[in-house]
């Protein structure tokens, strides 16, 4: 599973497409997600963070086996998922 903020904006559509997921029958300890945007310097804390969005509506509520976030905040000398 892929998301982007681009595509999520909070709206009815994402809300609808949030529950429409969780009500699904999938085995989520078999998906690996990959969160593919973010805002150059947030951190995970800031209101706007796809990250935080992406945990707190979603991840701590279905699970998945594995899920790889953009690092806002990381720099780029750490060697993280770095945001661009």
């Amino acid at each position: 599973l892929s998301v982007s903020k681009k595509t999520m904006v909070l709206s009815v559509h994402s809300v609808l497409f949030y529950k429409h997921l969780l009500l699904e029958k999938i085995d989520w300890g078999k998906v690996i997600i990959f969160h593919l945007d973010e805002y150059k310097g947030m951190p995970k804390t800031h209101p706007a963070s796809f990250r935080r969005f992406l945990n707190e509506r979603f991840v701590e509520k279905i699970h998945p086996k594995k899920v790889f976030y953009l690092e806002g905040d990381a720099s780029a000398y750490r060697g993280r998922n770095y945001a661009l």
